[in-house]
């Protein structure tokens, strides 16, 4: 079987990751409130998450919960 190439952006969509970033507060937020609110992709959303998680801004917690690091 062909293994599928999946596209994929060489740089974080700054717009979505700030977006979310905005949305975030101190209390974590679930990440299907998340889509909901901001209109995003799961997915993407998902990836931009983990990038502002590896910056240091946001913070990953059980349930698929995040919360803003103030």
């Amino acid at each position: 079987a062909t293994p599928i190439a999946h596209k994929r952006p060489a740089t974080p969509n700054t717009t979505e990751a700030s977006d979310l970033l905005q949305l975030l507060g101190a209390v974590p937020m679930h990440i299907d409130e998340l889509v909901k609110i901001s209109g995003h992709n799961t997915n993407e959303a998902l990836v931009e998450l983990q990038l502002l998680e590896l910056d240091g801004k946001i913070e990953r917690h059980s349930g698929s919960r995040f919360s803003r690091i103030q």
